[in-house]
């Protein structure tokens, strides 16, 4: 699945720094672990890198946009507490 540039940016911009923290260091982890001494370790890294990206990138690229907060929700006099609807 290739992307552009934008909708990279796009869906990388919408994370939080910790997020992000958490993310690059996952994935230095993993170019860590292709350059080991142990063929097993390189060879399972290389394939987990590649898998553990594209999964990473679906799931933000495809992930809901946040919920409206409670508060911007306006009761609207004469109708029962369960009927609101949005502020304009």
């Amino acid at each position: 699945m290739k992307t552009t540039n934008s909708e990279a940016q796009q869906w990388w911009s919408n994370l939080n720094n910790g997020e992000r923290r958490l993310i690059c260091a996952v994935m230095r982890m993993l170019k860590g672990a292709k350059r080991s001494h142990i063929k097993e370790v390189a060879r399972a890294a290389t394939k987990w890198e590649t898998g553990i990206g594209c999964f990473i990138k679906i799931r933000l690229m495809h992930q809901r946009p946040p919920r409206l907060k409670p508060g911007n929700w306006l009761r609207i006099e004469g109708q029962p507490k369960t009927e609101l609807r949005k502020a304009a």
